[in-house]
């Protein structure tokens, strides 16, 4: 009689910039699950610090030596891990019980799929309205999207080694915490992997965001460089918050804009920018729908003017990479056409 394949092997990869702040959290919450899965915390710095939280003897801390992002971080714990399913999760988060085993599972019931990610649960600890309404937002995006995907999510996504390490892993030109996750979900998909989104899959998020971090991340971290290699690829998706009422709400937010400029020259362009902003939040009315069933009508009124905020923002970037894309091709156009004339006329 044939001996039984045994179940794959996990191993939990933490990228971490800052262990003093909530790693400790995570790993005992982490220690405490079924299994004993390997852990395999990279500290992003340039030295181990004094201050690491005590581990068990599942726990491995490893240091890049220098500062080199969490793609580099996450690249580093993978080449040392043993399992056969690699899951990264971010260091300010606490996963839901059960999620190692979770993971195993939804594997296990879809053996074709490459990598599986999940999402933010729908409370978060931080208790700010800009942190609550940032974290809601990712909550509603993805559990309103299951299923296959184009994309991945390494705040609490699983990969296959033997796939990861076929695809080179993620990509270290992000230096900082950015879009290396979206970037190695485009190429799983365009190498034909399948990748699940499965919102069953949760982790709480402890992160406390400030409209200052929401705008700067938002713009120059997630949407500007998601514009630049979505015209890099020449794709675009119509999945999570690439959706056509997505593309509509930025449209009608950034074409409001300029008409409430000109109104004090013209009075009428208010109701023409009012109507603009007013269909831009109507493209979001399920999800303002979800704030006012989870945190009351009084969030989601303040809310609203944080969608907005955050189409202008998605529309800003998409200008300014539309414009920088441009300029490169034009570029590269000259540079090809001066050899080219240069040798035609000799």
């Amino acid at each position: 009689m044939p001996n039984p394949v045994p179940p794959p092997f996990l191993s939990i990869i933490v990228p971490s910039a800052a262990p003093e702040r909530h790693l400790g959290r995570l790993l005992r919450t982490l220690l405490g699950e079924p299994g004993g899965p390997e852990i395999i915390v990279v500290v992003d710095a340039s030295a181990l610090p004094s201050c690491l939280p005590p581990a068990g003897p599942s726990v491995r801390f490893l240091c890049t030596g220098a500062r080199l992002g969490p793609a580099a971080a996450r690249n580093l714990g993978a080449a040392h891990a043993r399992g056969d399913i690699l899951l990264f999760l971010d260091d300010d988060t606490l996963p839901a019980p059960g999620l190692p085993s979770s993971i195993l599972h939804a594997f296990a019931r879809h053996p074709e799929s490459a990598a599986i990610y999940g999402s933010y649960d729908d409370s978060p600890e931080a208790p700010q309205l800009v942190s609550q309404f940032k974290n809601l937002q990712h909550h509603f995006v993805h559990t309103s999207n299951p299923g296959p995907s184009a994309t991945f999510w390494a705040g609490c996504g699983a990969v296959r080694r033997e796939v990861f390490n076929a695809l080179g892993g993620f990509n270290r030109i992000f230096a900082e915490p950015s879009i290396e996750d979206i970037e190695l979900g485009m190429r799983l998909a365009e190498h034909g992997y399948l990748v699940l989104l499965d919102p069953s899959l949760r982790v709480k998020h402890l992160k406390r965001w400030t409209l200052r971090s929401l705008l700067v991340t938002d713009h120059r971290l997630r949407a500007l460089p998601w514009c630049r290699l979505l015209l890099e690829r020449r794709t675009l998706p119509r999945q999570l918050n690439l959706g056509w009422r997505h593309r509509i709400g930025v449209l009608t937010a950034v074409l409001g804009l300029p008409c409430l400029l000109l109104a004090p020259l013209w009075p009428p362009w208010a109701l023409v920018g009012l109507a603009c902003w007013a269909a831009s939040l109507g493209c979001q009315f399920d999800f303002l729908s979800f704030l006012a069933r989870h945190s009351g009508p009084a969030f989601a009124t303040v809310s609203s003017a944080l969608i907005l905020m955050y189409h202008l923002n998605a529309g800003l970037a998409l200008s300014r990479a539309l414009v920088a894309h441009t300029l490169r091709r034009a570029f590269a156009r000259c540079r090809v056409s001066r050899p080219a004339a240069a040798a035609a006329s000799q």
